[in-house]
């Protein structure tokens, strides 16, 4: 297998941070294979007042995705599992630097509050994560 494939939202809505999926991250890192986040339908994110898919697409991936890599960093999934390889797939690259800087944001000032604070900063981390963007048939990377 060249890799495992998770979908951004599930239901019940669930952090890919807690301990229930570190199996996974153990079994990828063994393998030594990526694991893909890539989004799926929009039930759970409180898009349900959209009258249209128009207004949930541009949403719901990056959306979800920013929740599950929230999750990751303030688990501490990406200490637990150092040679874990994630890629954030079709939600745009816009949003990364964003989360960066609001993760590092709450490191710096709520680490007590994370459930298992990370010795490293939040962007210092995200440098090793991938994010793709679908632009008229061409895969654009970026990498911090």
């Amino acid at each position: 297998m060249a890799g495992g494939m998770l979908p951004a939202v599930l239901s019940p809505m669930r952090g890919y941070g807690l301990p229930q999926f570190d199996p996974i991250y153990a079994a990828a890192e063994k393998l030594d294979v990526p694991i893909a986040v890539h989004g799926r339908a929009a039930v759970e994110l409180g898009l349900d007042h959209m009258p249209s898919f128009a207004g949930v697409y541009p949403l719901s991936h990056p959306f979800s995705q920013m929740q599950q890599l929230t999750s990751m960093m303030i688990h501490g999934v990406f200490e637990r599992f150092p040679r874990l390889r994630v890629a954030f797939l079709e939600a745009g690259c816009g949003w990364v630097p964003y989360l960066a800087d609001r993760l590092d944001e709450s490191w710096e000032h709520r680490i007590n509050r994370w459930p298992h604070p990370t010795k490293r900063c939040p962007s210092e981390i995200m440098r090793g994560v991938i994010c793709t963007t679908p632009v008229k048939g061409r895969k654009e990377l970026w990498r911090r």
